[in-house]
């Protein structure tokens, strides 16, 4: 199961790919990126392309992340 959160956070990246990330008061540290794609999004509203990361974190949660161009986003939370 997940859930979609769909908020901006702020990230810390080492060689492009995110190393940790602030949400919900405490930083969570990536151990590994599991996957990483893109999308092209809503083309018809100007939505622009995004890369997306399933990472795992340091205490073993599943997050997803996004870079819509210089933004990021934690898009999801997985149980």
């Amino acid at each position: 199961m997940s859930k979609i959160v769909d908020q901006p956070v702020l990230v810390v990246c080492e060689n492009g790919n995110p190393k940790r990330f602030f949400w919900i008061k405490k930083w969570v540290t990536v151990k590994a990126v599991i996957d990483k794609w893109n999308e092209v999004g809503r083309w018809w509203e100007d939505d622009k392309e995004k890369t997306f990361y399933r990472i795992l974190a340091g205490e073993g949660g599943v997050y997803e992340l996004y870079l819509n161009q210089k933004h990021w986003n934690l898009y999801r939370v997985f149980d």
